[in-house]
Formats: structure tokens, sequence, C-alpha cells
């Protein structure tokens, strides 16, 4: 934990002698013992595929490392979702960072601008290469990344006191793969590195250093990969490609870089005739769509015309694959096998565990629970319409597409199928199996994640009728604030300073200024009010103060985008004095149309 101490001119000599004492005392020791080494290694490399790492350890690579197994990606199979549900971190609020969110009727985020943006997993991390200017670096000279980031890692772990298990996330791995760079040879420098690393940690120690490697999903390594022309096919159909829902016909999607999937927005009413009209698009393999009526029920239909249902058992992880029309997962064979093995129910249900065992090493794995929760968990704004293309097939943003002319470019991923699907599994200190994203924590015991609460302000929007979702069956799970069925919004904020400066007798009061996000012509103020510390209520975990957006933002809103700055005054509680102020968070939100904050 950092200290910000005010300057002297506006404390007591007595006060700042306090918070300076206080401040040391946070400090870790300069003495360090080679005994408060980390004991294990925990490093997530975006985008690896297992069969990069299958072929390496046939070829004797990674040999003190146990056979590697497939770590199976969430559907669609990107990034922020597969590493949310590795770690069992908060829900991010879209497939990607650039997201329609269906409450604002908005896309929100930029491809570009949110890159430097930390979410959840990332800030749990203890490193983690997540600033803006190293994103940029990593795709125009990814090679280089990827060595700066594992040289990063391997000092630092090194250098890391009073931590069991050092958490880790590399992204140039995935940049490397997507620009057409040699992941191959990188992991070949991986590979050296981390033996490097096991010998200085022994000679340190004594001891073996527990290594565990990870990685989110595959990658197809189809460096030619054809444009699916998404919008052009849909706006010759009748369709009206836009960036909020507002007409019968209107479709919402958004395309972050180069991938294999597409998450379409629409009103229900259209569910049909999009799916009916896209499946004949040329390079769309298989289409998930939740039908129109029944949340419950998924749909599926592919490029041949065969279609069937996805049904999951309410409270229970049980799921049925009702062929209604040939067999669009081409899993015929294995249904009728889980049936012969007493595995299938009369009702024609099989546990979420038997599917897994069943297909993790078809061209599908685990599809039938990862497209249920594709369109139900793992998402705060699940898309109606899930698209998964062939391989060699690929949805892009226009400018990205347009930077691949100045820069090579390689395969992806996001799709159903097993190659942009399988990342790896793997450590040096016990065998691994095939598990799907959301048991690798569970399995590898992936608990003290980093606690960034605790060393620096910040704050997130909750919503107080729906704060979570069931893992198991995609249900909200309702708040327990008793506050009635009034739909409230708060603000969630957390100060690290603030407990250490209440123990010193100083008073922390919190102002919150809210404003529209425009030219500084329209940019007015819509609100600016205090309230104490201690008069806010807090979580369960005594982590966060929850203040409710009704008391802060007293005014009703227009739709539209807007900021919230919060600022810290620390107070003389006697002398009712401000002794200093500091700016803690700034968070740019949407309301809906109803002047509603939007939570996600």
């Amino acid at each position: 934990m950092s200290l910000s101490v005010p300057s002297k001119s506006k404390l007591g000599f007595v006060t700042t002698l306090l918070i300076s004492t206080l401040l040391l005392q946070a400090q870790p020791s300069a003495a360090q013992s080679s005994e408060d080494l980390p004991e294990r290694l925990v490093i997530g490399m975006d985008g690896v595929s297992y069969y990069d790492l299958q072929r390496l350890q046939a070829e004797g690579l990674f040999k003190n490392f146990h056979a590697v197994s497939r770590a199976i990606s969430t559907f669609p199979s990107l990034s922020d979702i597969a590493w949310a549900d590795i770690f069992q971190t908060i829900q991010p609020n879209g497939y990607q960072r650039f997201h329609y969110s269906v409450r604002a009727n908005r896309i929100v985020g930029g491809a570009l601008s949110d890159l430097g943006n930390p979410i959840d997993y990332e800030k749990q991390m203890h490193l983690a290469f997540e600033d803006l200017g190293h994103h940029t670096f990593s795709y125009m000279f990814a090679a280089n990344a990827a060595e700066e980031e594992i040289e990063t890692i391997t000092r630092d772990v090194l250098n890391a006191r009073g931590i069991r298990t050092f958490y880790t996330y590399m992204l140039s791995t995935d940049t490397l793969q997507h620009t057409d760079g040699d992941i191959i040879g990188f992991l070949k420098l991986l590979n050296r590195k981390l033996s490097e690393l096991q010998t200085e940690y022994r000679r340190q120690t004594g001891k073996e250093l527990r290594i565990a490697l990870l990685s989110d999903h595959g990658n197809t390594h189809h460096n030619k990969g054809i444009r699916v022309p998404v919008r052009e096919f849909l706006e010759e159909r009748g369709f009206r490609i836009s960036e909020k829902i507002e007409r019968e016909k209107d479709i919402v999607f958004t395309a972050a870089g180069i991938l294999s999937s597409i998450a379409i927005f629409s009103r229900e009413s259209q569910i049909n005739a999009i799916v009916e009209n896209i499946v004949e698009l040329d390079g769309v393999d298989l289409i998930s769509y939740v039908l129109p009526g029944d949340g419950d029920l998924i749909g599926l239909r592919n490029s041949e015309g065969e279609e069937a249902l996805i049904v999951k058992r309410e409270g229970e992880k049980k799921y049925s694959y009702q062929m209604t029309k040939g067999d669009p997962l081409n899993y015929a064979e294995i249904v009728a096998r889980l049936q012969q093995e007493g595995k299938m129910d009369d009702a024609g249900f099989v546990t979420s565990e038997d599917w897994l065992q069943a297909t993790s090493d078809h061209f599908y794995p685990a599809a039938v629970e990862r497209i249920y929760r594709g369109h139900r968990v793992v998402t705060l704004n699940p898309a109606r319409i899930l698209v998964s293309l062939k391989d060699g097939y690929e949805n892009a943003n226009s400018l990205v597409k347009f930077m691949t002319h100045f820069k090579k470019r390689g395969g992806t991923h996001g799709a159903l199928s097993d190659k942009g699907t399988n990342g790896i599994l793997m450590t040096n200190y016990m065998p691994t199996r095939d598990l799907t994203t959301d048991r690798i924590s569970d399995f590898l015991q992936l608990s003290e994640l980093r606690e960034y609460r605790k060393e620096k302000a910040g704050a997130r929007f909750t919503d107080s009728r729906i704060i979570g979702t069931d893992l198991d069956n995609g249900a909200p799970v309702e708040s327990d604030d008793n506050l009635g069925p009034q739909h409230e919004t708060f603000l969630n904020l957390w100060d690290p300073e603030a407990r250490s400066f209440a123990e010193l007798g100083i008073e922390t009061r919190y102002r919150f200024l809210v404003k529209h996000n425009g030219f500084s012509l329209f940019n007015r103020k819509a609100s600016n009010r205090e309230f104490v510390a201690d008069s806010l209520p807090r979580t369960s975990d005594e982590t966060e103060f929850r203040i409710p957006l009704a008391l802060a933002i007293p005014d009703h809103l227009n739709p539209g985008e807007y900021f919230v700055k919060v600022y810290a005054r620390r107070m003389d509680p006697k002398t009712g004095k401000e002794l200093a102020e500091k700016k803690l968070v700034l968070l740019r939100f949407f309301t809906d149309l109803d002047g509603q904050v939007v939570a996600y």
C-alpha cells in the first residue's frame, strides 16, 4: 500500500509525523530472504495453442512438465470472457471491451481506446502488461514484446516477496500469432528461460519452483483468412446495420479485430429471419441462437441446413442435445455411446462432466455446455445470435483490416471449432487433464490473486437487482440489500488509504462531480455532492463503499454519456478544515432512455 501524504503546510507537524510513520510501516522491508520467494508461478499466455505445445513436447521440449492438456475455451473463444472464466473474476460487460450494451442500447468502448484499460482479471495479476503503450508496441513489434514480457516475468518472480503464488499474464503471445510471428520460436525461448529460472530458484532456495502454464484459447494459424462480408450481405437482405436498435430490422454487431466469430444483437422478432439469411453466407459454419419466446432453449443450425436444440435442466449441470434435423455438431455417435454407457437419463440429459470427457478431443469440444454458457453466462451483455465461422474465414473490423496492408497478419480465434478453441493447461508439479475454462480455477486452486483494491483507489458500477449470475444455470443473482423492487444502481468505491487516515483520527469525505461528456460548451455539471465515509454502507467483505446513485445524482439525467469524478477530502474533525484533497476516480458511464445509469 502507498499513502499520499499531504503537504506540511496543510497538516500540523504531529499529524505529518504520524502519517509519515504509517507510510514507512506500510513499505516492505529492505532485507529480503529467499525463504519469502513465491512457491508457485502461474503464467497466463494469451492465445497459445494446445497443438503447438503438444508438438514441442513430442520433440523433447518442456520435458520437465507433465503432458499438456486442453484448456477448452468459452464460446466465442475470446480473451476477456475466457480469462474471467479461468480466474473466476467478475464477468466482463461484453464479449470484448468494444461491445454492445443492451440496456444502454449502444456500442460501448473503442477498439483502440480500451486497449490500455485493464479489466478485473488483469488487475488481479501480480504482473500484467496492460498499458496502452505496451499494447501498441506488441502489435508493431510482437516478437520483441513477447521476449520482453518473459524476461520481465522471470526477473520479477525472483524479486517478489511474501506472495505464495505469483500470477502473471502475457498478451504478446496472441499478437505474435495475429501478426504471423514465430510462435514456435518464442515457445522454444520460453522453454529455455523457464529452465534458467528453475536453476536460479533452486540455487537460492534448494527447492523446485512450481510452474503452471495456461492459455485462454488457441489459434487457427490461417495467415490468409477470407473476410466474410457480413454487413453487405445482411444489408442486401433488408436489414440495417447500426450502432443502436431503433427500427424493427436493425442489427448491431461489433468487431474489435480479426475474429472467427460474430455476436449479433437484434429485436427478438427478427431472430429467425436473421438466422435463415445468415446461414447462407459463405464462410458461416454454425449458428446458435436463443429461441424467441423461450430464453432457456438454444437453437443450432449449420451451413448444411442441419438443426438441433440445446436444453439445460433447471438447477443442475445437465444438458440435452436434441437433433431435430440432421446432426449439426456431428455428435450422433457420441450421444449413442453416452446412452449405451448409462450416462444419459430417460429425458436425454447428460452431466456437463460427461459431455466434457466424451467430446474434449472432438472437432467441437464440449460444445453443448459452451454454447449454452455463451448465451447465458460468460458476459453481462449476451447476444441472441452467435455465429461460428469456418476455419480460414474471418470477420474483420475495417480499421484493423486496413492496417493489415502495412503489417503481416496470421491466424485468429473465436469460433466453436477446435483449432481456435483449445488452449493449454500444463504444470511441472502435477498431471492435468482436458478442462473447460470454468473448471481450471478449482483444479489448480487459483486462489490468492492480487488484491488490487488494497493498493489503489478505484470504482465500478453495480446494479441492485442484478449484481451477478449463477454460473451453473445463467440465472441472475438477486441482491440481498432488501431494497425492494425499486431499481437502483450503486457506485462501488474502494479507497485503501481511508482506513489508515481513520486510525489517525482524520475524517474522509467523498465528493462526487458528475458532468455530461460532450463538447466543453455543453459539458454541464449534473451533480456535485459530498458524503462522509463513515456514513456510507459497505460491501459484506468491507472492501468497498456502496454509494446509491440516487443520492449522488439527485436530478434526472438525459440519455447519453457522462463521467463522474470522485475526490477524497481528508478533514480535521476538530476544526472541520480540509487537510488535503485528492482525485481518486474518473469513470465514464451511460444512461438508458429512462435516464437510468447503466451499470454494464
